[in-house]
């Protein structure tokens, strides 16, 4: 029986296996990620800025009042463009 010398051989076919493992583990260690666009942090900038909007009371009150006595109209899209238009101007 010949015993062939031949390590260049042997070296190759673990380095191999041992690439093989690696890239497996590596790719059970990522993690999900999340990406929030730049409009999207514009919108949450505007939420987080209508939470802290402080209203007195009493003219919301005052305004509710004739609002449900039919006294007080309101134009929904002029009121949500003129509350963008503000944040807008208040640099948010």
């Amino acid at each position: 029986m010949k015993v062939n010398n031949n390590i260049s051989r042997v070296l190759n076919i673990y380095s191999k296996n041992f690439n093989e493992k690696n890239e497996k583990v590596n790719n059970t260690n990522k993690k999900d990620t999340i990406e929030i666009s730049a409009k999207g942090r514009e919108l949450q900038r505007y939420i987080e800025f209508a939470k802290n909007i402080e209203l007195k009371n009493n003219r919301a009150e005052e305004i509710k009042k004739l609002y449900d006595n039919g006294y007080y109209s309101s134009n929904a899209d002029k009121i949500a463009s003129s509350i963008i238009e503000y944040m807008k101007e208040s640099d948010v």
